[in-house]
C-alpha cells in the first residue's frame, strides 16, 4: 500500500486530506492496471494449458475480475478518507488486515506485514516510487498545497554551458540520478526476462532437433515466451517515470511562484496519457519480441536449407540475444558486448514519459496560464547530438501547435528535457518559427521530424 493512505508510519505524523485522496486515486489506478495484467497472465499462460489437459474446446474461457463500478469506488474512497480525516485510522497491521477484509482484498500474513511496516521506515525507494528531494526548511512556499517545503536547487555539477534563469529552478543532478536509477532497475529486470526466454528457447530448439521435429511449419509457429511479464515491467517503468515527471513539474512551478502560488491539487493523469503509456509498453514489447522472433526464424530456416549443424545454429541463436542482454564473456575491440538495443528503448522512452508528464502539468487549466512556454534544455546530454545542440535553449510557447512535436525525445537516446517559462519570469523572447521548423527538419521522421516541417 502506498504512503498517504494511512498505512505507513509517516501518515501517523500528520498529512493532508486532499493529498490522501490523490494517493487513493493513484493507488486505485495502479490496482486496476495490475488487475488487467493478472487477467492477461492467466488467460495467456494458465487457462489454455489447464483446459487442454481436461477438455477439447474451440475457444478457451476467459478469466476476468468482477467489475468495480464508480459508486463503489467513490464509497471505498470516502470510507477510507473519512477515517483519515477523523483520525480513526492508525498505521499498523491490524488496520490494514481489517481494511483488506472490508474491501475483500487478499489476506496478508500478520508477521510478514509487521516486518514490512518496520522495514518501510528505512527502505530505499524502488521502481514504482518517486524519490523525495532533499528538504530545505528555510524556504517559504506560501499556501502551495504540498506536504513538505520545496527543496532549494543547488547545482554542484559544472554543465557544458551556463544555466539560463529558467533552468536554475531545475535540479538537474537529481533528475539525472533518479532517471538513471529507474533505468538501471528496469534494464536489469528486462535483461533477466530475456535471458530466461533465451535459455528456454535454446532448450526447446535443442529438444526439437533431437526429436527430429524441426521443419518449416515448426519454425513458422515459433513464439517467444514471457511477453506478459516483459510488458508489465515496461508499463511499470513508464508509469514510474511519468509520475516522476509530474512531481518535478509541480516542484518547478512552485519554485517559480515562490510566495505567489495558489492551491494546486494533483489530479489523475488524463485518459489519453494512460492510453499512451499502455500503447507504448505494448509497442516496446512487440518491437523487441518481433525482432527476435524474425531473427531466430531466419536462423532456423537457414539451418534447414543449408544443412548447417544444429550446434552452429544454436550458437547463432544465443548470439542473437547479445544486443538485448549483453555478454560479459565476449569482447570486441576491447569492449564487452553491451545490451544496446534495450538501452536505447529504455533511455528513449524514459525521456518520452518524463517530458510528456511535464508538458501535461504545465498545460493544466487550473494553473490559469501561469506557465507560458517551455525551454528545451540539453544540459543532461553528455554526448549532445547536432539535433539537440540546435534545439538547446529554444523557447516554444505552450499554445504553439509545434510544442507537441518538439516535446522530447527528439531522437534515439535523447536526454533533452523541458523547463517551464512562467509569468513570474517577466519578459522573454520566444524562438522564431523558422528556427523551430529548422529543428523539425533535423529530427528523424519517426520522432515527429519532417522535411516539409
Amino acid at each position: 500500500m502506498p504512503t498517504g493512505l494511512g498505512m505507513s508510519e509517516d501518515d501517523a505524523k500528520g498529512g493532508s486530506y486532499a493529498r490522501s485522496k490523490t494517493h487513493f486515486d493513484l493507488w486505485l489506478w495502479i490496482m486496476m492496471d495490475l488487475r488487467k495484467t493478472v487477467e492477461e497472465l492467466l488467460n495467456e499462460q494458465l487457462i489454455p494449458e489447464l483446459v487442454d489437459y481436461n477438455f477439447s474446446v474451440k475457444e478457451y474461457p476467459k478469466f476476468k475480475f468482477q467489475g468495480l463500478d464508480e459508486p463503489e469506488v467513490l464509497e471505498l474512497g470516502k470510507l477510507w478518507l473519512d477515517g483519515l480525516k477523523g483520525k480513526a485510522v492508525h498505521p499498523n497491521a491490524d488496520d490494514e488486515l481489517h481494511f483488506r477484509r472490508l474491501v475483500k482484498f487478499p489476506e496478508r500474513d500478520r508477521d510478514e506485514l509487521e516486518e514490512e511496516i518496520e522495514e518501510s521506515k528505512s527502505r530505499i525507494p524502488e521502481i514504482g516510487t518517486i524519490p523525495e528531494e532533499p528538504i530545505d526548511h528555510d524556504i517559504d512556499v506560501g499556501d502551495l498545497h504540498i506536504d513538505k517545503p520545496i527543496a532549494r536547487v543547488i547545482h554542484h555539477q559544472k554543465w557544458h554551458r551556463p544555466l539560463t534563469k529558467f533552468e536554475r529552478r531545475v535540479d538537474f543532478g537529481a533528475v539525472e540520478k533518479n532517471l538513471n536509477r529507474i533505468e538501471d532497475d528496469t534494464r536489469a529486470r528486462l535483461k533477466a526476462i530475456l535471458e530466461k526466454q533465451r535459455d528456454r528457447l535454446y532448450g526447446s530448439v535443442e529438444k526439437a532437433v533431437g526429436a527430429g521435429k524441426i521443419n518449416i511449419r515448426w519454425v513458422n509457429a515459433l513464439g517467444l515466451q514471457f511477453g506478459v511479464e516483459f510488458q508489465s515491467i515496461v508499463k511499470e517503468f513508464m508509469r514510474t517515470v511519468f509520475e516522476m515527471g509530474r512531481k518535478d513539474a509541480r516542484t518547478e512551478i512552485a519554485r517559480a511562484r515562490n510566495r505567489k502560488q495558489q492551491l494546486y491539487v494533483v489530479k489523475m493523469p488524463p485518459k489519453q496519457v494512460i492510453t499512451m503509456l499502455e500503447q507504448t509498453s505494448f509497442w516496446i514489447k512487440n518491437v523487441t519480441f518481433d525482432g527476435l522472433t524474425k531473427k531466430i526464424q531466419a536462423l532456423l530456416l537457414n539451418m534447414l536449407e543449408t544443412g548447417e549443424t544444429p550446434g552452429e545454429t544454436l550458437m547463432k541463436i544465443r548470439a542473437a540475444y547479445d544486443p538485448y542482454v549483453g555478454d560479459v564473456q565476449k569482447v570486441i575491440d576491447q569492449r564487452q558486448i553491451e545490451p544496446y538495443r534495450i538501452e536505447t528503448l529504455i533511455r528513449t522512452n524514459a525521456t518520452k514519459a518524463y517530458s510528456k508528464a511535464k508538458v501535461a502539468e504545465f498545460a493544466d487549466p487550473d494553473l490559469d496560464g501561469f506557465v507560458r512556454a517551455v525551454q528545451l534544455s540539453a544540459i543532461l546530454d553528455t554526448r549532445t547530438t547536432d539535433i539537440c545542440r540546435h534545439a538547446d535553449g529554444k523557447i516554444v510557447m505552450l499554445d504553439d501547435p509545434l510544442v507537441e512535436r518538439l516535446t522530447p525525445p527528439l531522437h534515439h537516446q535523447c536526454r533533452t528535457i523541458t523547463v517551464p517559462v512562467t509569468e513570474a519570469d517577466g519578459q522573454f523572447e520566444s524562438t522564431r518559427q523558422a528556427d523551430l521548423h529548422g529543428i523539425l527538419g533535423d529530427m528523424p521522421p519517426d520522432f515527429g521530424g519532417d522535411l516539409d516541417k
